[in-house]
């Protein structure tokens, strides 16, 4: 069974986003770009699970020149990806979410499916 490859993008502002999954069952792997106006961007891989609709993943980065991990949530339908915010802490290196509670999927990123580049 070959994984189903899904890409999306988005434009907030100046700033955009570009999230390519590949999904097997519920195991998720991809990329995520991150395309900042005037600031830092960074792009990296993302290895995560999805559940029902809820995409969690670990996003591996380099910014800045540096190696850095956090947690990512994206709510997922079948036209678009919606980044979900919320308090962080650090835990064993990587940032992730301090609860799923308090996870804000409205104020964020919302992307687009897009053809994915071959």
């Amino acid at each position: 069974m070959t994984p189903a490859m899904v890409c999306y993008a988005g434009v907030l502002g100046k700033d955009s986003i570009f999230l390519k999954t590949e999904i097997f069952s519920n195991v998720v792997t991809g990329n995520l770009v991150y395309r900042f106006y005037e600031k830092d961007s960074n792009e990296g891989e993302i290895n995560g699970t999805i559940k029902n609709d809820t995409l969690l993943a670990d996003y591996n980065f380099m910014s800045e020149g540096k190696l850095s991990v956090r947690q990512v949530t994206f709510i997922i339908t079948d036209s678009t990806a919606s980044e979900g915010y919320g308090p962080v802490e650090e835990k064993n290196g990587k940032m992730v979410f301090k609860s799923s509670k308090g996870i804000i999927f409205r104020k964020g990123f919302v992307l687009k499916k897009v053809p994915c580049p071959l």
